[in-house]
């Protein structure tokens, strides 16, 4: 984790990197959640590509932390993130 939050972007793991993390892909198998991410050439595709792979990581991520959180936690990450979304969107900018 700390090799993925790097403020250089030199220093910190590329989202291929990532995805083929031997605990990730451990959590993944264990939590029932794949993936299908492939690579391609073009640069506009591969920007979509990695926005996908993006997602998918915070898709895992999201159902990991959820698994291993018990019905308070939720509830109470749940009002944290109310408190932070002020536009109410569901996303925080």
């Amino acid at each position: 984790m700390t090799k993925m939050l790097q403020a250089n972007p030199e220093e910190r793991l590329t989202i291929d990197q990532v995805l083929l993390d031997p605990w990730l892909t451990k959590v993944a198998q264990k939590y029932s959640i794949s993936a299908n991410v492939g690579s391609v050439d073009r640069l506009i595709i591969k920007n979509m590509t990695n926005h996908k792979k993006w997602s998918f990581l915070k898709h895992v991520l999201v159902n990991i932390l959820i698994k291993m959180s018990d019905g308070n936690q939720i509830a109470q990450l749940t009002k944290e993130f109310r408190k932070i979304d002020q536009d109410s969107s569901g996303t925080i900018d």
